[in-house]
Order: C-alpha cells, then structure tokens, then sequence
C-alpha cells in the first residue's frame, strides 16, 4: 500500500491537497521515507508532476555513499512502486488519513505510557501534540443546517395556513387558521 501511495504523490495536484502535516514521511516504513523525503525535495524544486525514474535519479544522485546491497534493496523499492497500480486521489488521501490519525495515535499512547511509567511529568507534550494536529483531523459528520432566522419562520407560517378569514380586519391580524393550532376567538 505504502508503495501506491507514494506512486500516487507524483502528482502535483494530489501532492499538493496531501503535503505538510497530512501525510508526514514518517506514515511510512523507514527505507521509505528516504525516498518520500526526495519526492518533497523535488516537488518543492521542480513544481510539477514528476515521473518515477526522475525519483529514482534524484534518490541515488543524493545517495551516493548506498552500499551495494542498499543500491538493491532501493531498486527493489523502486520496482515494487512502479509495479503498484495507481489509486484515485480520493481514495489515496482517505487512506492517508486513517494512516495519519494512527500514527498520531501511537504518538499519544507513547505518551500515556511514558505518563504511566513515571518517565514523563508536565501534560505539555501532550498538549503540543494536540495544537499540531487539532486542525487535521476534520469529522467526516454531514450536517443539514436548517434556516431557523424569525424571518423565514414567519414566511414559512405565513404560508402554511389552510382557512383564512373572510373578514378583512381580522385577515391582516391573523392570517387564518391551521391543523394543530389552538385559538381563542372572541368579539
């Protein structure tokens, strides 16, 4: 999956919605991020889609000291990415998304664990951590909002009422009659 995803970063548009705190290189596994690390050095260079083997040459251009079995090890990687099929951008950044909130997640446990532990003492971490990434994680709630303003309430009412009054003067002070309305009419 991690090699899709990376796949799918080469595009500008995608990687541009994803950059920053929503999709960190440390989402992915550690031969990885060395390779999401030149993908963000080249994005923020080049400012376009870029194509795989770009990737490539930049990663061992800026690697030159891999030994042999680390230069394979790499071209593995890189096999695996671009044999991995593309997935759409919607997808691609949903599943970035619950990666993210995981990683976060274990960020928080570390921190409970170390709280437990005695190792840690002040909530700050804790509190750093949430004002990093309070603003990434958005509920996926649908919510209707409903018009409750005086003055579309009373064109709704206005218009809502079955048997109206035939007499003039009353007519102007109440409109008419509606199911579920109690009056008190007297003279």
């Amino acid at each position: 999956m991690e090699h899709a995803l990376l796949k799918s970063l080469l595009n500008k548009d995608f990687y541009d919605e994803t950059r920053g705190n929503r999709c960190p290189e440390k989402l992915f596994t550690k031969d990885l991020q060395k390779v999401k690390r030149v993908i963000d050095q080249a994005m923020d260079n080049y400012q376009r889609d870029l194509s795989l083997d770009e990737i490539k040459g930049l990663f061992f251009a800026n690697n030159p000291t891999l030994t042999t079995a680390q230069k394979q090890q790499y071209e593995l990687q890189f096999q695996k990415i671009k044999s991995s099929d593309s997935i759409g951008a919607d997808v691609a950044s949903e599943i970035l998304s619950n990666m993210f909130r995981q990683v976060v997640g274990e960020e928080v446990a570390n921190l409970g664990f170390q709280y437990v532990n005695g190792e840690q003492h002040s909530m700050e971490p804790l509190r750093n951590l949430i004002d990093n990434y309070q603003d990434d994680f958005i509920p996926s709630i649908r919510i209707n909002y409903v018009d409750n303003s005086i003055d579309h309430l009373l064109s709704v009412a206005a218009n809502n009422t079955k048997w109206q009054f035939n007499i003039h003067s009353l007519h102007n002070a109440v409109h008419g009659l509606d199911n579920g309305m109690l009056f008190v009419i007297g003279a």
